[in-house]
């Protein structure tokens, strides 16, 4: 059946499926099945591409010693519900973006990026991994309405570690979660294994006219959800490039309770005089 393929459907069978070249970054392969079933052996699939595009596959099922790695440079689209697929995904390369389902599988991103509004499984960012909600293209993103692309990220458990970024994306700062900033949602722990030396870095990028104003006494965002062990609030680097400085002089910060993990924005200096001396101390505000 063309639109069907099982790989490794045997405990002692070893079978692989390229797409693409494997180790390459091919641009014009695509993959008719609209099912790929792993059995009980060892089954690889290899996603090769540089180009964008929607994973047309309806049914990725089985495998749980099997493995999925994303190689290519492109982005990668899981856009069905219908999932039962119980291996590995490793992301070594360019972006898997799940809009619909991975749920019972074991995400690791090393090198690449995890994106999408979907759900997965246990997730671990390593070093050089990068998780995005609602990131990639406009292809099975949804947008907020403002022509920007904020999501939630459901995942099982979450380990991040040093060197793994977050690319956070706000596009209201006095909105919600989920729906106005970037939320990845863990349904089970949330374990911060970088450490002091080691950070894992947030890239906080405030979308075009978000009501952000850097004079405001203090914001708080929360960017992730879960049952929190290991947190320190310098096992992190804040890296605001997104953000514009207009009007006060700020310091961004990560805090935790026992279930939320959330960006914070809090003004050092605020001019407080319509005129005035610039060393003259009561000219100033500190919030």
């Amino acid at each position: 059946n063309s639109n069907s393929i099982t790989l490794a459907t045997s405990a002692s069978d070893n079978a692989t499926l390229n797409i693409g070249t494997f180790g390459g970054s091919d641009t014009t392969v695509t993959l008719g099945a609209k099912f790929i079933q792993f059995g009980t052996g060892t089954g690889t699939l290899n996603l090769n591409r540089a180009a964008d595009e929607i994973f047309l596959t309806e049914f990725l099922g089985g495998g749980a010693n099997s493995t999925i790695n994303q190689l290519g440079n492109g982005i990668t689209t899981i856009a069905s519900f219908n999932n039962t697929f119980a291996g590995t995904a490793n992301i070594q390369a360019g972006t898997l973006e799940v809009s619909g389902a991975l749920a019972n599988a074991t995400i690791v991103a090393q090198g690449g990026t995890l994106a999408g509004s979907g759900t997965v499984g246990d997730t671990t960012i390593l070093a050089s991994g990068t998780i995005n909600p609602n990131g990639g293209t406009p292809v099975g993103r949804v947008s907020n309405g403002s022509g920007s692309y904020i999501g939630t990220l459901t995942v099982g458990n979450l380990v991040l570690n040093g060197g793994g970024t977050y690319n956070w994306q706000m596009s209201s700062a006095n909105g919600n979660a989920g729906t106005d900033w970037d939320l990845v949602s863990a349904t089970g722990g949330i374990s911060i294994n970088a450490t002091s030396g080691d950070k894992f870095v947030v890239n906080a990028t405030e979308l075009d006219d978000s009501g952000f104003d850097s004079a405001a006494a203090s914001y708080k965002w929360q960017i992730a959800g879960g049952n929190i062990t290991g947190f320190s609030t310098d096992k992190f680097l804040i890296n605001p490039v997104g953000f514009g400085q207009t009007g006060g002089i700020g310091a961004f910060s990560v805090s935790a309770n026992a279930t939320a993990l959330s960006l914070n924005y809090r003004t050092l200096f605020v001019w407080d005089a319509a005129s005035g001396t610039w060393s003259t101390d009561t000219n100033w505000l500190d919030n």
